[in-house]
């Protein structure tokens, strides 16, 4: 559990920031939510789907049935991570687009207001 926390706290912070990275400057705001959002949706599936991978094969009672239960809940975690890299190999990307610069009349506009 502990090297699973310690995998996150790594690859979130690398993740976002290749997402808004990539994305325009007048799309950022999009793209962050839109990544927040499928990050919390996937969360919640995801212990969804295991959740009831253990209730479909296992229970609390009899260690047993709690083994069983985890050894299945831990397949199904296992076969959407499997499904997670093949979507992120198989899908299309953003490769080599290079990002426009921002218009030069929002960086004037943006300086005098701030002086105000």
């Amino acid at each position: 559990m502990s090297m699973i926390g310690v995998g996150f706290a790594i690859a979130i912070p690398a993740i976002t920031r290749s997402v808004t990275s990539t994305t325009p400057p007048s799309d950022l705001g999009k793209a962050s939510g839109a990544y927040s959002t499928m990050r919390q949706l996937g969360g919640a599936f995801g212990i969804a789907i295991t959740g009831a991978a253990f209730a479909a094969t296992g229970g609390y009672h009899p260690p047993e049935a709690f083994s069983d239960g985890f050894v299945t809940a831990c397949a199904a975690a296992a076969g959407l991570a499997f499904a997670g890299v093949l979507a992120g190999v198989l899908l299309p990307g953003r490769r080599n687009h290079p990002v426009p610069p921002a218009p030069a009349h929002a960086a004037v506009t943006g300086a005098g207001r701030a002086g105000r």
